[in-house]
């Protein structure tokens, strides 16, 4: 049967109902991770454990690439099935495994600090729970099942803000990340795998051979992802070696609202995946350009909205959500907005690259915007200050976008040209 469009969600609503339900949970999700990082601002009487969170959170996303391998775009794009559920499921337990042991050895070659080593490796269970599910939830969007993806991030992100604001305030910063990590892992068992189980098969099945094909499959995407989180992580780390852990909790909770937005972007057009590959199934050009432009209209009109709303509100909303000493930092929060905004659009430009299978093309043109990050981003820092780790992400993300851009107008017209030429068909306007 062909999912793509005789799917079971179609039963309960259509396409927009997909995008509300996706958007509608995962807005939700990372809304509340993101008052986490308000909570312990606002909690605390300074911000040692702010930075301490922030440097939690860059440390664990760079090895959540690891963890979830690039699986769910290659998954949700496998449109002939040449990969069971139940290998994608056991592949990403094998890359969750991976993930914590080099998490593991990162912090006790890096951190000297025990209690902060604590922190990141207990967080990194949240993330890793995290990542289990979204395999699972891979599984429900084939099934264009985004009520209970929705479901799931409304369900985790109370519980996540709950906890973490009931732990903190009875103990201490290690004990409330530990109830976050405990709740991460027992939605996956209680809630997300007895939904996939309505759909899938996901037992465990370990054929060397073929999780081997797949992660070969996978491995230039992970490369992509490993990158696309390394610039942002490499350059908060370096802005807190040349400054102090405090300046990094200030500056992650002010520009953490532009993060979170390109998360839910992110996020929130995961949808279109399954868009673009049916319009490539089907061989309609001209749907599958509508599909591109749209994405990418739509996401830069909600960044630069969001800009220009930042403008006379930046230092308002900063001083509701903090105080008048983060609210001087509003301009980091502007900019912020740009580099998450070319982060969102590199992202999406990725989708019909993956769909085409051009990993490689991807790989290398992310390569190129880490090379100008590592490069500068410590020059950029002593010069500009906070700001310059915004200006040297600006820089790296746009440079990927305008060549990923570039890239996949030619790349669509090529491939479409060969489908016609090859299996010639009626084109639907």
């Amino acid at each position: 049967m062909n999912i793509l469009s005789e799917n079971r969600f179609m039963k309960y609503g259509n396409t927009m109902q997909a995008f509300i339900w996706n958007m509608g949970g995962t807005c939700f999700l990372y809304l509340c991770r993101w008052l986490v990082t308000i909570a312990v601002v606002r909690m605390s009487n300074d911000f040692n454990s702010a930075g301490m969170l922030i440097l939690a959170i860059s440390i664990t996303n760079i090895w959540n690439v690891v963890a979830v391998f690039a699986g769910r775009n290659i998954q949700v794009s496998d449109i002939k099935n040449e990969y069971a559920d139940k290998e994608y499921i056991s592949i990403r337990v094998l890359t969750i495994l991976l993930a914590l042991v080099l998490c593991a050895v990162h912090v006790l070659i890096l951190s000297n600090e025990i209690y902060q080593s604590f922190v990141i490796v207990i967080y990194m269970f949240v993330i890793l729970g995290i990542a289990y599910s979204d395999v699972l939830h891979g599984i429900l969007q084939k099934q264009w099942r985004m009520d209970l993806i929705g479901i799931s991030c409304v369900v985790r992100g109370v519980l996540f803000l709950g906890s973490f604001i009931v732990f903190f305030h009875f103990f201490n910063l290690l004990v409330a990340v530990i109830a976050m990590a405990f709740i991460s892992l027992a939605i996956v068992f209680l809630l997300d795998m007895p939904l996939a189980r309505m759909y899938a098969d996901i037992t465990l099945s370990f054929d060397l051979k073929r999780l081997i094909r797949l992660a070969k499959v996978c491995f230039p995407l992970v490369i992509v992802a490993f990158l696309f989180n390394l610039i942002p992580s490499f350059t908060r780390i370096m802005l807190a070696r040349q400054t102090d852990i405090e300046m990094l909790g200030i500056y992650g909770s002010v520009t953490l609202p532009a993060a979170m937005a390109q998360t839910i972007a992110i996020s929130a057009f995961a949808p279109i995946i399954n868009m673009m590959t049916k319009s490539y199934q089907e061989k309609k050009y001209k749907s599958y350009l509508r599909i591109f432009w749209m994405g990418i209209i739509g996401i830069s009109a909600v960044f630069l909205s969001f800009y220009a709303l930042s403008l006379p509100f930046g230092g308002w909303f900063l001083r509701l959500l903090f105080d008048a000493e983060v609210a001087q930092y509003a301009q980091l929060f502007s900019e912020a907005i740009f580099f998450s905004m070319f982060m969102s659009l590199g992202w999406f430009i990725m989708i019909p690259l993956t769909v085409f299978r051009k990993t490689v093309v991807q790989a290398t043109i992310y390569a190129g915007g880490a090379i100008i990050c590592l490069s500068l981003a410590s020059f950029m820092i002593r010069l500009f200050g906070a700001s310059g780790a915004n200006y040297i992400q600006i820089i790296s993300n746009a440079t990927i976008f305008i060549l990923l851009l570039v890239v996949t107008i030619v790349i669509s017209k090529k491939q479409f040209a060969d489908l016609k030429k090859n299996n010639p068909i009626d084109e639907e306007v």
